[in-house]
């Protein structure tokens, strides 16, 4: 090993930043789960909206944001800063996945095996996103990947889709969807801090630079705001639980697979 390299093996969290990337998983979770069962009350030419205001929401909100306050949680040692071409790339890829997830099941057969399809473009789009973040980091460090975790969070994203997708379609009350979010605020979370197990970065020490990379974002600021931003999708989920409560009646008459 080249003494003039130091390895950083120890992973430093803020935790408190780590709580409210979950919180924020589970009110984006939450609202584009609602967004999800409701489409299957409305007309068929409706539910095209419903469907993509879910993969928003959820893709945004319930990923993405979740994603960049866990990054703002993982303390490096050193100032990072992030190539915005290539985050919005990675929101534009979870959005997407979760579109191609939804709509799939939303709009067309709800059996096991389309569902499972379906969440390989949902949790390809998720892990596309987180991975896509991680590339996005601009700071003096080489990077190394352990793909034995790289494989897990991908299999983690996939059967997250698969649980994702089977709630927000076969869940009624607003209990069930309440406790799904939990559950599903769980898994995407899973799937980011899994991937950062296979992240290891190593600066050289003998390396003077000139120019330190500034730290042009605040954790604080961007985890208060993110989360703002997820209480806010949260209460539009809540109120639209009150103004359409969802009618059991109507998604039983629906046959399985069948488009209303």
């Amino acid at each position: 090993m080249d003494s003039n390299q130091i390895i950083y093996n120890e992973v430093n969290y803020n935790f408190f930043l780590v709580l409210l990337s979950y919180i924020i998983a589970v009110f984006g979770s939450y609202t584009s789960l609602v967004f999800a069962r409701e489409s299957v009350n409305v007309t068929p030419k409706e539910r095209f909206a419903w469907i993509a205001w879910a993969s928003i929401i959820m893709g945004s909100v319930g990923v993405w944001s979740m994603h960049f306050v866990g990054m703002m949680a993982f303390d490096m040692g050193m100032p990072v800063n992030y190539d915005i071409g290539l985050t919005i790339i990675s929101m534009i890829l979870v959005i997407l996945g979760c579109a191609i997830g939804f709509g799939v099941v939303g709009l067309g057969s709800r059996n096991l095996l389309v569902m499972f399809l379906a969440a390989v473009f949902m949790g390809g789009g998720i892990a596309a996103m987180h991975y896509m973040g991680m590339a996005a980091m601009n700071m003096t460090a080489n990077v190394e990947w352990n793909f034995t975790f790289v494989v897990l969070s991908l299999l983690v994203a996939l059967f997250a889709s698969v649980a994702a997708l089977w709630m927000a379609f076969n869940l009624h009350t607003n209990l069930q969807m309440a406790l799904a979010s939990l559950v599903a605020g769980l898994a995407v979370c899973g799937v980011h801090y899994v991937g950062m197990f296979a992240y290891n970065f190593t600066t050289m020490s003998h390396v003077h630079n000139e120019n330190p990379l500034p730290s042009a974002l605040s954790p604080t600021v961007v985890g208060s705001g993110l989360f703002v931003l997820s209480l806010v999708v949260l209460l539009i989920g809540v109120a639209l639980t009150r103004a359409r409560p969802f009618s059991t009646a109507n998604n039983q008459a629906l046959p399985e697979g069948a488009n209303a």
